[in-house]
């Protein structure tokens, strides 16, 4: 079986290029060179086709022209070469020199009768007709895993999830049945306590079903879907699906990983949002961080959203670690300026982190300072006598 492709310069997108003129990650050879990691691979039966990655590279400095050659492979296998993205088969191609070029060779058996092992062999030809290099692969046919009948194969597109504890967890099963009858399955499946689990076909309107019917050398995909309680902490659970009737039955276990829901709550120790302050003093006030989700926080930064020049300050400064269900107390001091007015100001003390960002709003009272008080109260006293004796002489007259 023989394909032909030119080396030179490339039009065909989607290709891999590597330049390995100075010492890339291939060593070429000093013309063209084709290399094949895998060398032997057993392609099992319920596989459709098979695709070996290929990477042909031109060591020269010159534009390179060649033929691709494969040998052994039998009549009822079909060989292509494929790019690495594309629907479609190369017949020609161009390669500058000192570039590599990633492929996919596909080899499809015609059948499940197809020749069950060969070694394909892989050739490089100069346009000539000269060899130039070579390398062989093993492909042998697996044998039929176990089921009713021996023909009945079960499997997981994904066998892990990862997300947070608020995801629905989705699972494609695809259900193979190469036996000569249509073959009925009940669904199930074993999970953790308080999970949720329910069944839909993979394909088309998702409604819940509890058993599925695959027809003779068909195929049927159904998605079992996962829901963890809210209050489900971080960490690894593990499911069986399960699938079967009176003469088969299939496990296949799965896991999700929860990262656990980032959470808190920034509160008070005694529910009260309201502060008195005096101007140019520092007033105490404090807060709480509560985690309430299931993972863990760390890195949160305390902010204060304030009027202008007033001084608000954090013990301690941020909170590096609050493990779930856990509180920290912060002492926030407050400091109006010296020259603040009196009457009612609002701040916000915040908690945040790139995960989350929750306030507690206070409702700050600002009077002046005792001595202001009293000069206040002396000012208004010498002007009541300075109105009471203008009174007197006034009166007199």
């Amino acid at each position: 079986m023989l394909l032909s492709f030119f080396v030179g310069q490339s039009t065909i997108s989607g290709q891999t290029e590597r330049t390995n003129q100075l010492g890339g990650e291939l060593a070429c050879p000093a013309g063209i060179g084709i290399v094949m990691p895998v060398r032997g691979v057993v392609f099992e039966p319920d596989l459709d086709q098979l695709e070996l990655d290929v990477t042909v590279c031109n060591g020269s400095e010159e534009a390179q022209q060649a033929n691709f050659e494969v040998e052994g492979v039998p009549d009822d296998w079909r060989v292509a070469l494929r790019p690495i993205f594309g629907p479609y088969d190369i017949t020609s191609l161009t390669l500058p020199g000192g570039v590599s070029k990633d492929f996919r060779l596909r080899l499809t058996p015609f059948g499940r009768e197809a020749t069950k092992e060969f070694v394909a062999q892989l050739n490089i030809l100069s346009s000539t007709g000269e060899l130039l290099g070579t390398e062989e692969v093993t492909v042998q046919r697996g044998p039929t895993l176990p089921g009713l009948g021996g023909d009945i194969l079960v499997r997981a597109q994904y066998s892990a999830l990862r997300g947070p504890t608020t995801s629905q967890f989705a699972f494609d099963m695809a259900i193979t049945n190469r036996t000569s009858d249509n073959v009925s399955l009940n669904l199930g499946a074993e999970v953790a306590e308080n999970w949720t689990v329910g069944f839909t076909p993979s394909i088309g309107e998702k409604k819940l079903i509890s058993s599925v019917t695959v027809i003779t050398r068909g195929i049927e995909r159904v998605t079992m879907n996962l829901t963890p309680p809210r209050e489900a902490p971080a960490g690894n659970y593990n499911f069986l699906f399960r699938i079967g009737n009176e003469e088969f039955f299939e496990e296949v276990p799965v896991q999700v990983s929860l990262t656990g829901v980032p959470e808190i709550q920034v509160t008070t120790p005694d529910r009260r949002l309201n502060i008195a302050a005096t101007a140019g003093k520092a007033t105490i006030a404090r807060i709480r961080i509560i985690n309430t989700g299931t993972a863990e926080m760390a890195d949160l930064d305390l902010l204060a959203d304030a009027p202008a020049n007033w001084e608000i300050t954090f013990d301690p400064n941020d909170v590096s670690l609050l493990p779930v269900e856990s509180i920290v107390e912060v002492a926030v001091s407050v400091t109006p300026p010296s020259d603040a007015v009196p009457g009612d100001y609002a701040i916000s003390i915040r908690a945040r982190n790139p995960l989350v960002d929750e306030a507690v709003n206070y409702r700050v009272t600002v009077s002046q300072a005792t001595i202001w008080q009293w000069v206040g109260i002396g000012l208004l006293v010498v002007v009541l006598g300075g109105l009471g004796g203008l009174f007197l002489r006034l009166g007199r007259r």
